[in-house]
């Protein structure tokens, strides 16, 4: 036997059996191609977690050929009427994958343009954070059915369902036989099916697809394919998975970035604090923004706190200028405590704002600085600041400042911003709780900003206001007509306070 990631061979699920139409509407066929060269073709599975994410395994992501997401398919070969086909505008492997059979085989994939929800296309449900998996699962995709090692590619949507083994069982099973290679290791962020008396496997799995559980009727995934044994199924042994207690990741749920923007001043915007995650041995990673509200305590964005995974350091960095270098002027800070607003739900929705309580007090500075609470709210037309280091491309590819950046938008009413949001993207999950900004002539853009930045009225005065925390935007940024969507922090002004009084 060998133990191989699963995209190293070809997907395939042994012993399955065809699905029927519609049964499994959370199922993605990632496909790769060069156009028009080499057309395109099914390369992974995937799910849908909501009309714009696609979780995968990170050994899916490839970046020399041009990937695209098909869903509401049964027939690979046809044209269905079911089908969306859509573009993926950035894939984000996580961190701690090294490549190869390793932990944290996961991947998220962000689309250009939603898909339509339907019948045919469905989101699945993530699993309770720490849940143990037991039972059966059942396992989707258009893998190989063959048992040797040259495949045989299904045209149809293939299923079967497995036992969940404990990781003490798996291990034993997989080193029962002579192993050539690489020695398979299992960790706790992983999960093992079992050949329940067949030679029915992943293996190769349709690598990145969803091994799923009916939980309450509805679809709740439990796994990832991320490698096996070969032969498929004949080798007797279990099929490996990454787990899905991973909820958000390292990263804002879009890009990061502020288009048309320019550097700002060392000192500049001394309320603005940059999050990062990481270990302190193998250092830390920035992934969203935030203000100082006193010395101890800094609010993002909602999203900006589910991203971070329940391992490693979060910690804030204050008086930053340049990311890349240690600045004198600079503090860390590790985060004692998250609260996110009680109503926030996660991805794109209102009540997107979260407080960090420090674990110790910033010493204040000339370039470590509170800000202000609004006392109004913001009018239509108003220019504001938002400052950060999200990218500064106009591009699906993203190019990343070192050093702050800084961009002056006007403020758009709240009935336009709908309007504008619902040309593009049709039903918005925009509310009056939220805040806009423009041009919507294209060029400039918050998008996603850095998620959780500061958006700032009077930014340059002595009376300087927080008035909104960036949340969501479209892809790509600038887009013509596309406003950035921000959280009003004068809406959220009375739980701010009594947060911070009751903690």
């Amino acid at each position: 036997c060998w133990a191989i990631p699963t995209s190293n061979l070809h997907p395939r699920i042994t012993d399955g059996v065809a699905a029927a139409r519609g049964e499994f509407p959370y199922q993605v066929s990632i496909q790769y191609g060069t156009p028009p060269l080499v057309k395109f073709s099914h390369a992974c599975g995937g799910s849908i977690l909501n009309e714009r994410t696609i979780l995968t395994a990170g050994h899916c992501i490839l970046s020399n050929r041009k990937v695209r997401v098909v869903v509401g398919k049964y027939q690979l070969n046809a044209e269905e009427s079911t089908q969306q086909i859509a573009e993926v505008a950035r894939s984000v492997v996580h961190s701690g994958y090294k490549g190869g059979v390793a932990q944290h085989d996961i991947a998220l994939m962000f689309l250009s343009q939603p898909l339509k929800l339907n019948n045919a296309v469905q989101p699945i449900s993530l699993p309770t954070q720490g849940q143990k998996q037991t039972g059966q699962a059942v396992l989707s995709g258009w893998g190989s059915t063959s048992k040797s090692i040259l495949p045989s590619m299904p045209n149809v949507l293939q299923k079967a369902v497995v036992p969940i083994l404990d990781n003490a069982e798996c291990y034993k099973e997989l080193t029962s036989q002579p192993i050539s290679g690489q020695k398979p290791e299992l960790f706790d962020t992983q999960v093992c099916s079992g050949i329940a008396g067949k030679e029915v496997s992943a293996c190769s799995g349709d690598s990145g697809g969803p091994l799923a559980q009916n939980v309450g009727g509805k679809h709740v995934q439990v796994g990832i394919v991320s490698w096996g044994m070969m032969p498929c199924g004949s080798s007797h042994m279990p099929s490996v998975y990454t787990p899905k207690p991973y909820r958000g990741y390292v990263v804002p749920m879009f890009d990061s970035r502020i288009v048309g923007g320019n550097e700002s001043l060392p000192g500049q915007f001394p309320w603005q604090v940059s999050l990062q995650w990481g270990f302190s041995l193998f250092g830390y990673s920035h992934f969203c923004g935030g203000a100082i509200l006193n010395t101890v305590w800094v609010v993002t964005a909602g999203h900006c706190v589910l991203a971070v995974p329940n391992y490693g350091d979060f910690i804030v960095k204050a008086g930053k200028h340049n990311l890349k270098v240690t600045e004198s002027s600079e503090q860390t800070v590790r985060v004692a405590k998250s609260i996110i607003h009680e109503k926030y739900v996660g991805d794109v929705a209102p009540y997107d704002i979260a407080l960090l309580k420090l674990e110790k007090p910033l010493k204040l500075s000339n370039v470590i600085k509170a800000i202000n609470l609004p006392k109004s709210a913001i009018t239509k037309n108003k220019a504001v600041t938002l400052t950060g280091w999200g990218s500064t491309s106009k591009t699906n590819t993203p190019i990343m400042p070192d050093r702050l950046q800084v961009a002056e938008l006007p403020i758009v009413d709240y009935r336009t911003c709908k309007q504008a949001i619902e040309n593009l993207t049709g039903p918005s999950p925009l509310e009056e709780t939220n805040i806009c900004t423009g041009p919507l002539t294209g060029g400039y853009s918050a998008c996603s900003g850095d998620s959780g930045g500061p958006l700032v009225a009077d930014a340059l005065s002595t009376q300087p206001e927080l008035v909104g925390i960036v949340s969501w935007g479209i892809i790509p940024c600038g887009t013509v007509g596309a406003p950035s969507v921000y959280t009003s922090v004068y809406s959220f002004v009375s739980w701010i306070q009594n947060t911070i009084a009751k903690n």
